[in-house]
């Protein structure tokens, strides 16, 4: 009687899951994002969303790896996962789905029954497929973690940025207490961004605090005010955690979207987990023979796939 429940209970699971993949944007995964990050609609959001996830788990990736060998195929899988984001990034900006109106931001792209795509290259219609690319190369980059911290976890958890998780399922914390707490550290700083992109967006769309001091974005600028500006202290114990509430709760409301200069500053912590791990590539026993970068350092097997994130970025 128990396992006839337990196999029920498994059979409806999967077919929820099953549901979510086909029905609902970015399939089960964006789904799962929902309940650790931060609602993203369009799909310039979703890409800003998915830069945010890798800028966290490529350095932990990066940075856990115990030899040489360990570090090149962890450079190799954050290469893997630029070379995707570049291509998800292609679709997203390339066209727009849907009629085009006159109250549409001036940055939103020509409609995509007006664009002819570039030979090699997705359109807005290609995005979900390139959504799935980037999906699984940041799962490899969680199996990789998994691997370097001997984890008792699943991938998809920790390529939903379930840090609660991450936190409570490692098994060598006793060692790797400092690489949790810095892979804790860039997603606090995440937060941060986020919070400074929606209220950025929330300044854009004509609100102002004066006129709506009640609203969402008021009270998430408030903060940012008293916080960063006037130096008060937090009336929240977890006050990043107040601040991604308050930013998610602002975004719900305004079309927020990160600038280029923040989407730069989001690479800006894998290039420097990216350094560390090619010069640990020639350490100990387990060096690599050729050493492979993912930074700014320029090894014999230098790759360009961060290069052509950048320049997809810039526009």
């Amino acid at each position: 009687m128990k396992n006839a429940v337990l196999a029920s209970v498994m059979l409806l699971a999967a077919c929820d899951l099953a549901k979510q993949d086909i029905y609902s944007s970015g399939g089960f995964v964006e789904a799962s994002y929902f309940s650790h990050l931060f609602p993203a609609t369009t799909h310039q959001q979703r890409f800003d969303r998915y830069l945010l996830s890798f800028s966290v788990l490529a350095p932990l990736a990066l940075e856990t790896a115990v030899d040489g060998q360990q570090a090149s195929a962890a450079i190799g899988r954050v290469n893997a996962t630029y070379r995707s984001l570049a291509v998800l990034q292609t679709a997203a900006a390339s066209c727009t789905i849907g009629p085009a109106t006159d109250d549409l931001p001036s940055e939103i792209p020509a409609p995509c029954r007006e664009d002819v795509p570039k030979d090699g290259q997705p359109n807005a219609y290609a995005f979900e497929t390139a959504a799935y690319d980037v999906q699984s190369d940041l799962y490899f980059l969680s199996k990789t973690l998994i691997v370097n911290l001997d984890l008792d976890g699943t991938a998809r958890d920790l390529a939903a940025l379930d840090i609660d998780g991450l936190l409570a399922v490692s098994g060598r914390m006793d060692d790797l207490f400092p690489v949790v707490r810095r892979g804790a550290a860039t997603y606090r700083d995440s937060i941060v961004l986020l919070a400074d992109a929606v209220q950025t967006s929330c300044a854009a769309s004509g609100y102002t605090r004066e006129e709506y001091p009640d609203s969402e974005c008021a009270r998430l600028e408030t903060r940012l005010r008293d916080t960063f500006h006037r130096g008060d202290p937090p009336d929240a114990v977890f006050d990043i955690e107040e601040l991604l509430e308050l930013a998610s709760a602002a975004s719900r409301t305004h079309r927020w979207s990160m600038t280029p200069q923040q989407r730069r500053a989001v690479i800006h912590h894998v290039d420097r987990a990216c350094d560390h791990a090619f010069a640990f590539q020639s350490i100990g026993r387990g060096a690599s023979a050729q050493k492979r970068s993912c930074g700014v350092a320029d090894g014999d097997g230098i790759d360009s796939a961060r290069r052509e994130l950048l320049g997809r970025l810039a526009g």
